[in-house]
């Protein structure tokens, strides 16, 4: 799914240890490699220093205030091809909205769902194939 055609590589940015680790759990059984990052200063050490990803998941703790636009420009600056996938518990329809015309591959409710999270990172890893 990757240019190097080796098993693609998911980054999941995000401060709350039990969200990782319930992200964790669920992509245990997943086709792809699964890195953590804990903040947001630590995202582009590794989007630079590991396998390259085809997507990024990442929490947005306040929509409000964190510009997606920004977050955005900063991941693609970085890794052109990834997918950028956010995660808000203030997710809405017009967050969605916004977060999609920023170039972002999709916005999940935070704590994510088991199926939609799958879904979501399954359809941004084969946007990247």
């Amino acid at each position: 799914m990757n240019p190097t055609k080796e098993t693609p590589c998911l980054l999941v940015c995000d401060p709350d240890p039990q969200a990782r680790k319930l992200i964790s759990e669920y992509l245990q059984e997943s086709s792809f490699k699964v890195f953590f990052s804990r903040s947001s200063e630590a995202l582009e050490t590794a989007l630079t220093e590991q396998c390259p990803f085809s997507a990024v998941l990442i929490d947005l703790p306040n929509p409000v205030k964190d510009s997606c636009h920004n977050v955005v420009t900063a991941i693609r600056s970085v890794a052109p091809r990834a997918q950028i996938i956010f995660m808000s518990r203030l997710a809405d329809d017009i967050l969605w909205s916004q977060v999609l015309a920023q170039g972002a591959y999709d916005l999940l409710p935070k704590p994510p769902d088991r199926k939609e999270l799958l879904r979501a990172v399954t359809g941004a890893m084969q946007q990247v194939a």
